[in-house]
């Protein structure tokens, strides 16, 4: 602690304002919460700023000495605060949907909560406390405790996940008061009073509507139940090699985005894209990225966590699905993977394997085992013929790919979702035209 006496004489501490509890009535029982999570708290203080002082007093030690932000006991103290519990304790309290528990070992995925759609952040910009440094009366000696008062102004950002941008912003202030003394009592005021800012920011208005607002509908082809049958248009077989037209299927195939990372999925329809369920797991909604950059957004409407697939709905807009191919894939087979490995900036590698064998996987699921290169980002893309046909999907490889890479039969994902493909004679409608196929002539 840095301690600096006027020379004028000594100050009777600093002012420290008291700041009102912000409430807010509960939410409406019929809403749906976006859930939010606390990403990171930091402080922002010019070193050597005046941050406390204290006060003088008949019980009080030392009044007149000015407390600094340097790289001092207090000073660490304060910076190691655990800002999460009490983000999480205040947000829990005033209704909101928040991960992150910290009193949760096992995390999000046992609690059986979905994943943030908001990450906050908070930064403390400015620190007041006015500190009574405490002598015992009978003895004469200090107690190494404090007791005052304290308050801190805090600056909050809010990102979306999907979106990836700011979007919303918010400054509150806490306050906090110790009548008995306590020891660390700086640290304490500081934490307290975050917490009271916290709370506030809970109460506002903003941010209420933030998490209240409706997400993104769409007018949906699909069936309400999970249970109901999708019928999907008959898209004819590619019958020419893959390399005459790579780059019709690289534009079928996309970048799905999760906030935290990413991984790949392609079009079985112009508004229906398939891609694993591990990488949608508990969110509604994921940023999709075309191979040209462009980006929109995409709503989970189904999926099967054991076959680890997902279907991922968008608004239609001219996308080409890939030909499904029905017909058993053999061993020996020439195959190619298409997907964003490892960096988004790699959107649309191809490579190239053959089909070495079918097995099961640990849960007893069929797989096809292939030797076609795929990384971290693979997940979720196509494996293909030698036309450019669907035959797979690639599923989480391994930490390094030596050839034993796994993908799930598209007969099999299909299935699990109860997809169906029409038979060309087919006429029947499903809100699909001719125009939204934009299959081209190879």
């Amino acid at each position: 602690m840095v301690a600096a006496a006027g020379l004028a004489g000594c100050v009777d501490g600093i002012k420290v304002d008291k700041v009102p509890y912000a409430n807010a009535p509960p939410f409406p029982e019929d809403a749906v919460l976006a859930p939010i999570r606390f990403h990171k708290g930091t402080i922002r203080l010019r070193r050597g700023s005046l941050i406390g002082g204290y006060r003088m007093g008949l019980e009080c030690v030392d009044g007149g000495r000015q407390i600094h932000w340097t790289g001092d006991a207090t000073s660490r103290k304060i910076k190691s605060l655990e800002f999460n519990d009490m983000f999480h304790e205040q947000f829990s309290m005033a209704g909101y949907a928040v991960t992150g528990d910290p009193a949760n070992l096992f995390g999000d995925r046992v609690s059986n909560m979905p994943r943030a759609a908001y990450l906050v952040s908070a930064q403390i910009e400015d620190i007041r406390f006015n500190l009574c440094d405490t002598l015992n009366l009978w003895t004469g000696s200090r107690l190494d405790a404090q007791s005052g008062s304290g308050t801190v102004r805090v600056y909050w950002q809010v990102l979306s996940v999907v979106e990836r941008k700011i979007v919303y912003e918010d400054r509150t202030s806490g306050f906090f008061s110790l009548r008995a003394p306590v020891v660390d009592a700086a640290a304490v005021l500081v934490g307290e009073a975050f917490a009271q800012a916290a709370g506030n920011f809970a109460a506002s208005e903003g941010m209420r509507r933030l998490v209240m607002a409706p997400r993104p509908t769409r007018s949906s082809t699909l069936a309400a139940k999970t249970g109901d049958e999708i019928w999907l248009p008959s898209v004819s077989l590619f019958d020419t090699p893959l390399d005459q037209h790579v780059e019709s299927a690289r534009r079928s195939v996309v970048t799905v985005d999760n906030g935290t990372d990413h991984g790949s999925g392609f079009f079985i329809a112009p508004d229906l894209i398939l891609t694993n369920y591990h990488i949608v797991e508990g969110i509604d909604v994921v940023r999709i990225t075309l191979n040209t950059g462009r980006t929109f957004s995409g709503d989970i409407v189904r999926y099967d966590e054991a076959r680890d697939v997902a279907l991922i709905q968008v608004e239609k807009a001219g996308h080409l699905p890939l030909p499904i191919r029905q017909s058993q894939a053999r061993i020996a087979e020439a195959v190619y993977a298409i997907g964003t490995p490892r960096s988004r900036s790699m959107a649309g590698a191809v490579s190239r394997g053959i089909i070495s064998r079918f097995g099961n996987n640990t849960h007893g699921l069929q797989h096809i085992q292939a030797d076609a290169d795929i990384h971290g980002g693979h997940s979720g893309g196509p494996l293909l013929d030698v036309s450019g046909n669907v035959i797979g999907i690639s599923e989480k490889p391994g930490k390094a790919s030596s050839g034993l890479n796994f993908f799930i039969p598209i007969r099999d994902a299909l299935q699990r979702l109860n997809v169906k493909i029409r038979h060309p004679n087919d006429t029947r409608q499903d809100g699909w035209d001719d125009g939204d196929l934009q299959v081209p002539d190879f």
